[in-house]
This record gives structure tokens, sequence and C-alpha cells, in this order.
């Protein structure tokens, strides 16, 4: 796949073409539309804002979900929204002792993991699929929407304390 992705996105370095393998679930289709929203970019801030749970970093939710909320961007609502959920999903099944995460994500997963019950991060993760899902379907507030599930996300860490 890291093949592929420098013969059709030569300008993606080596490291980038081995994380798009990972964040695609090693689909080039997917890399290299990862590529052409900014995905990987957005996947930084994505983690970026996780790693800062249980405090939230608000200011840095607002420019994230301004960036994705604003007019024509609607691919990259769907590519925060989805990389998330993809996320969340590989950590809960970690902490369920279903799969081992790979690389950097490895220490942090667990880290996160073990800060709430896996009964709450599936809940969690539920309601962030119902609010995408209703998002879409109800036309609501993309940008409230962001939010809601960075704060819901910080929540659930804060309730186990």
């Amino acid at each position: 796949m890291t093949e592929l992705a420098g013969q059709y996105a030569p300008h993606v370095s080596e490291q980038d073409a081995h994380r798009l393998a990972d964040l695609s679930d090693g689909s080039i289709g997917r890399a290299l539309g990862l590529v052409d929203v900014g995905g990987l970019e957005l996947y930084a801030q994505l983690m970026s804002l996780l790693h800062t749970l249980p405090n939230l970093d608000v200011k840095s939710a607002h420019t994230l979900a301004d960036k994705v909320s604003r007019a024509g961007a609607d691919e990259a609502f769907q590519t925060v929204t989805g990389l998330l959920r993809w996320w969340l999903e590989r950590m809960i099944l970690f902490a369920a002792g279903k799969a081992a995460p790979n690389g950097e994500d490895a220490d942090f997963m667990l880290k996160l993991a073990n800060q709430a019950s896996l009964e709450s991060w599936f809940l969690v993760w539920d309601k962030i699929n119902t609010l995408v899902a209703q998002t879409n379907g109800l036309h609501l507030d993309k940008k409230q929407i962001i939010l809601n599930i960075f704060l819901g996300l910080e929540n659930t860490v804060r309730s186990a304390r």
C-alpha cells in the first residue's frame, strides 16, 4: 500500500504513507481520499485534542469545529468524525482484549481506555455514531455536533474519576 501511495501521491513522505496505510486499513482508495481532504492534518488535530482529555482544550475544539463545519467542508467533517469513530472503535476493541493497537497509538490508547469503563466507552462511541447519523439526516449544526462529541468524551473520562 505504501508503494502505491508513493506512486499516486508522490508528495507524501514514506512516514506519512505508513500512517495513511494504518488510517485507511490498507485501502489505497481510502488513503488517497485522506490525502485529498488533508486527512493527516485532520487526524493530527484530532489526536492533539484527544491528548488534552480529561481537560479538553475548548479553544482547540472550537478551532477544529470551525474548520470542519464551514460551507464546503462536508468532506472534512466526514473525515474527522469517521477517523474519530474508527479510532474509538480500535481503542474499545483493545480495551476489551480483542485487538492490539499498533505503533504510536498503543500507549495513549491504553492510558485513555483505563480512564473509563469499557461500557462507558461503548456508550460514548454509540452516541457519537448516532449524532453523526442525525447530523447527516437532519442537517444539524456540524460545529455544535463536533463540540458535543468532544464534551461527551471529556465527560466520559471525568465521570470515571
